[in-house]
């Protein structure tokens, strides 16, 4: 079994467009390429289906420990 990590992912769409997003999404991943991954795919299959990849930009990535 591959272990997997929990990572918070800083994002913010690129301006000009009508509904903007701000904020993190935590995921659970293999390293912090396949949480940034995991984090665009989650705020585009749930909230975003049309603003396609390259639309977001990384801000910043945590690691979070598992407690």
């Amino acid at each position: 079994m591959i272990s997997q990590s929990k990572y918070r992912v800083w994002l913010k769409t690129v301006g000009g467009f009508h509904a903007q997003y701000n904020g993190y999404v935590d995921v659970f991943a293999e390293n912090m390429e396949d949480g940034v991954q995991r984090a665009i795919d989650r705020l585009r299959n749930e909230s975003f289906p049309d603003y396609p990849r390259n639309f977001w930009q990384v801000l910043r990535v945590e690691f979070l420990p598992n407690l």
